[in-house]
């Protein structure tokens, strides 16, 4: 197992991120509520091999995303994450392109629903978390994977 290197660099950059985000939601005028939501992946649930760094930062950050709800909730502030599962990217693409992939034959082994997130699926999560509609809902990750975790 590689812990050193831009592995580690990846895990580490990721979790600070998070974390650098909760310490400053934690010094914010309370005239509003807030609501910080971090971004993980099914990875964090579902680890994959050969991918340590970025299973590991996945894992911490929903570690990181528990913590800090249950640190922060008593101030009104609640920490959420979601975890996307294949999006539809130009780099998911290309990837299954140089691996000789078809994509839509590819997209039922990662999707119940048989096709690839489209971006704007996983920010409606997000904005839902961030909503008035979401205003008892913290300490959790959401799954936005078309039930892949759950195969």
């Amino acid at each position: 197992m590689r812990t050193t290197g831009t592995g580690s660099c990846q895990w580490t950059s990721r979790v600070r991120h998070c974390a650098a985000n909760t310490r400053f939601a934690n010094s914010s005028p309370r005239a509003a509520a807030v609501s910080i939501i971090n971004i993980s992946s099914v990875s964090g649930f579902r680890p994959q091999p050969h991918n340590v760094a970025y299973v590991a930062a996945k894992h911490g950050v929903i570690g990181l995303t528990k913590v800090a709800a249950l640190e922060h909730g008593k101030d009104g502030i609640r920490v959420n994450a979601v975890a996307p599962g294949a999006i539809d990217t130009p780099m998911l693409q290309s990837a299954l392109h140089d691996a000789g992939i078809n994509p839509e034959e590819f997209a039922p082994a990662l999707s119940l629903l048989g096709r690839f997130a489209a971006g704007r699926e996983i920010a409606q999560a997000c904005l839902w978390l961030a909503s008035d509609l979401s205003s008892y809902v913290t300490a959790t990750c959401i799954d936005v994977d078309a039930g892949y975790t759950n195969r």
